[in-house]
């Protein structure tokens, strides 16, 4: 069954169709604002320049904007309740100064997530029953180094990333005009072979109002086939 990728720049989203195993070759459906079109996210501030969004196994998306999140119900299509302190709702975020903003995020398919913030990363999850940051803080280079030997140009994919999705299996994370793919290595990420790639040669169909590049979140959307 297909699923729907939404990128969001400023104001807008691109929805993207993505076919199994994919992408791609799939194609971008259309571009849309946002506060007309997810709920209540005007009415709290988040139909515009959301830094990070992140699929969790609860059936919502987290929207990150500066210092708060904002829980969206991806079934009802809403944001549920009034966006709160990230320091508040993330255990062990706060005074790392992922509590003050979050660049990018990847959900890695079972409740942990590994979230970035300039050229530093933590891992959340959960450990002894409790949800709370089990890696991390410190620097890409040094916690996923990896990421941070995927060139393209003079730039990496060691520090400000865009943001991340994971699907059939797969991490994709986008910086600028490229873009990667990782897999996970226990809780750790390893670049697959080939990549960076540039994002609009293989992710195809972002028109000029919207090209394949910088994005600012990126989540997915099982529910619509």
């Amino acid at each position: 069954m297909a699923v729907k990728v939404y990128f969001t720049k400023h104001k807008n989203y691109a929805r993207y169709n993505v076919s199994p195993p994919g992408p791609p070759p799939d194609k971008v459906e259309y571009v849309k604002s946002i506060g007309a079109n997810w709920g209540h996210t005007a009415h709290y501030g988040f139909d515009s320049d959301i830094d990070a969004a992140v699929n969790w196994p609860n059936g919502h998306v987290y929207f990150f904007k500066g210092d708060k999140y904002a829980k969206y119900n991806v079934q009802a299509n809403d944001i549920t309740g009034p966006p709160q302190k990230t320091k508040d709702g993330w255990d062990g975020f706060e005074a790392t100064g992922f509590d003050e903003y979050i660049d990018a995020a990847l959900e890695l398919g079972d409740g942990s997530a590994w979230f970035f913030r300039d050229d530093e990363c933590l891992l959340f999850g959960e450990e002894k029953g409790k949800e709370t940051v089990i890696v991390g803080p410190g620097k890409i280079a040094t916690l996923l180094p990896d990421l941070a030997s995927a060139s393209f140009g003079t730039d990496d994919f060691g520090s400000y990333l865009d943001d991340g999705v994971f699907m059939s299996g797969k991490g994709y994370l986008f910086k600028g005009d490229h873009y990667i793919r990782v897999t996970r290595s226990g809780d750790f990420l390893l670049v697959d072979s080939g990549y960076p790639l540039k994002t609009a040669d293989q992710w195809v169909g972002f028109p000029s109002t919207f090209t394949a590049e910088n994005f600012q979140s990126i989540w997915i959307n099982p529910n619509h086939s």
